[in-house]
């Protein structure tokens, strides 16, 4: 296992006009440091302190303005902050705006360095608006730095980490639950993953609202662990055993677009950096296709077989390595 590293990055979140004179709060996501004038219970596992909240928007004016945004983007109905809502984005090629019919509108900045939740002068951001804030409006940041999330659930094995996608409902929560020897889960929901180095490597360090305190990331792992395979679910049709069918390159970069958290958000440029991203993230991964029994029963089975493929592809790509 990698050794823990600190974060390189940093994202700075403003809520209020308040905050050019206040410090915020620091939190450890995704392997970025985040600083923010806000937080929330869900978030205390994340965080590290205190840091200071110096925004570079703030340094340039005395008041928070935020460059008009008109073209618009993705307009229409969305999951966010766990229900159904109106959505409009805009961008224009650099900055985003996230409009969601809640009180404040979210604007992602250059390279996602900032966040900041408009108007300034409104209250404290109420429940739903942090889910969106430190959801959508982050994941869109992360993406403007590289790092693509996944709505996937996670696993350590002995061969390495692996993560299930699918459709909701596919079984995605049930593979990875914690529940087989020598696994441990490690997400189940959003998987942020990037590339380190030529390697696909995840950075589990994010917020899963579906699991309890006690069972988000462990403090003591690394910011970040190589990615050694993603596992499709097929849930379109009946098995009566578990197969695993590894996929080309060209259509596990099309399962990886597919089950990418808020690609629908994200403008004409930071979409082109997406399928780049998961074209090159494709050709280093193994990315198959599962299929099992509908059967609480089978999921032994199913673990085994994954463990198994795990091992000979690690097997493989060190018989390789060994030759080149």
């Amino acid at each position: 296992m990698l050794p823990a590293t600190p974060p390189t990055t940093l994202i700075q979140i403003i809520t209020s006009s308040a905050s050019r004179r206040q410090s915020g709060v620091r939190l450890d996501l995704a392997g970025v440091t985040v600083v923010s004038d806000t937080s929330t219970a869900w978030l205390e596992p994340f965080t590290r302190g205190t840091a200071s909240l110096t925004p570079v928007l703030l340094e340039r004016s005395e008041k928070l303005r935020v460059p008009a945004i008109s073209r618009t983007t993705f307009e229409g109905p969305a999951w966010l902050a766990r229900a159904v809502r109106d959505v409009t984005c805009r961008d224009d090629g650099d900055t985003h705006r996230l409009e969601c019919g809640v009180g404040r509108t979210f604007v992602v900045g250059p390279g996602g360095a900032w966040i900041v939740a408009e108007p300034l002068s409104a209250g404290p951001l109420d429940q739903v608006e942090l889910e969106i804030l430190f959801g959508a409006a982050l994941l869109v940041a992360l993406a403007a730095r590289g790092s693509f999330s996944l709505h996937a659930s996670a696993v350590l094995t002995g061969g390495g980490m692996a993560a299930f996608v699918g459709v909701s409902g596919a079984g995605k929560s049930t593979v990875a639950a914690p529940a087989a020897a020598g696994w441990q889960r490690l997400g189940d929901d959003i998987l942020p993953i990037a590339d380190r180095a030529s390697r696909v490597v995840a950075l589990p360090r994010f917020p899963q609202l579906k699991l309890p305190r006690d069972e988000q990331y462990p403090a003591g792992l690394p910011e970040a662990i190589p990615l050694r395979a993603v596992y499709e679910i097929d849930a379109g049709r009946e098995r009566r055993e578990v197969s695993i069918e590894p996929l080309s390159p060209r259509d596990g970069a099309l399962v990886l677009l597919a089950h990418t958290v808020a690609a629908r958000l994200f403008g004409a440029r930071l979409l082109e950096q997406h399928l780049g991203f998961c074209a090159a993230a494709a050709a280093r991964l193994r990315v198959c296709r599962l299929g099992y029994p509908r059967l609480l029963s089978a999921l032994p089975a199913v673990r085994a077989a994954v463990t198994a493929d795990l091992a000979a592809s690690l097997g493989e790509r060190r018989g390789a390595d060994a030759l080149s």
